[in-house]
């Protein structure tokens, strides 16, 4: 009974007044986000960036046993019982204590070369960043993303080829044939050679493929690949990916759910979004119900679909 009042104080915490721990910490604008990616892609700089998602701070908490530290002195350790969204939300499995134990050590490892990071302001994404990514700039999840800024990084991936990894990613390669009409006059998707790896539903409940498994199988895709910059919005495992981009000399840009935006592909989420639904037209599609996984609306309400 200690231990939930503790949690539901902590979620409350977290929610209404954990942004002020980054009260200290300077974080980059839309603007200077966007040029550092620009910036990387050309120049050609080995370059990482992207977020730890708000169920992946949990595992990555408990795999490291870093407390999330509290008002009075208070220090929270993470139980496993908290991982269970990493299965379920972000295709995470087997969800096991071994499993989610490499998990763990495959994330914090490659927090080591991220670039640049984008944060919730939450407590325990501090805690993380300050252990394991303190050579990461920092800024909010948006402002590393092509909408936000009159400069968009996506620019630079004109005539450049490019490696997508995605559930979407077929749907990907049919509205590049209607690009110009997705972000009319912005200059968001220019014309590039799109390739990549079509990335399973590991969230679905009729999946019984382990994520090691899948994450060395697009590896190997990408180590087979002529590319220079990859994308990625495959769940959880889009961030290990993103570093591996970086140490094959690439850039490697994690966008998650940004990422179907960029290409026109709406959810309900960018439906609902102020940013997206003033620039959805009908060169914008939806998910097909081939592309839904079997168990969709139990993912954030349904969210990217």
């Amino acid at each position: 009974m200690l231990q939930t009042k503790i949690q539901n104080w902590r979620y409350r915490y977290e929610k209404d007044k954990g942004s002020n721990v980054w009260a200290n910490v300077s974080l980059l604008n839309s603007e200077q986000a966007n040029d550092c990616v620009s910036r990387a892609i050309k120049e050609s700089q080995p370059f990482c960036v992207g977020k730890i998602g708000t169920n992946e701070q949990l595992l990555l908490l408990w795999g490291s046993q870093i407390p999330i530290e509290l008002p009075l002195g208070i220090k929270w350790q993470v139980p496993f019982s908290e991982t269970l969204a990493c299965a379920t939300n972000a295709g995470i499995k087997p969800r096991n204590v071994a499993s989610y134990q490499k998990f763990s050590d495959l994330f914090i490892d490659d927090l080591s070369i991220v670039d640049l990071l984008g944060v919730f302001l939450l407590p325990r994404e501090k805690s993380l960043w300050k252990k394991f990514a303190k050579q990461a700039k920092v800024c909010k999840p948006l402002y590393f993303t092509p909408f936000v800024t009159d400069r968009p990084w996506s620019r630079e991936l004109r005539s450049k080829k490019v490696f997508v990894v995605s559930p979407f990613l077929d749907l990907f390669k049919q509205q590049m044939h209607k690009r110009s009409q997705i972000w009319q006059e912005l200059d968001i998707l220019p014309d590039f050679d799109i390739d990549g790896y079509q990335f399973p539903y590991l969230i679905d409940d009729n999946c019984d493929l382990d994520w090691q498994d899948v994450y060395q199988d697009a590896i190997q895709k990408m180590h087979r690949t002529d590319f220079e910059v990859a994308l990625f919005g495959c769940g959880a495992l889009g961030f290990p990916l993103a570093a591996e981009a970086k140490r094959l000399g690439k850039v490697g840009v994690h966008l998650g759910g940004f990422l179907q935006a960029m290409f026109g592909v709406a959810g309900v989420r960018h439906k609902e979004h102020p940013l997206f639904k003033k620039y959805i037209n009908e060169a914008w599609i939806s998910p097909p119900s081939s592309h839904k996984p079997n168990n969709y609306q139990q993912v954030e309400g349904g969210c990217y679909w």
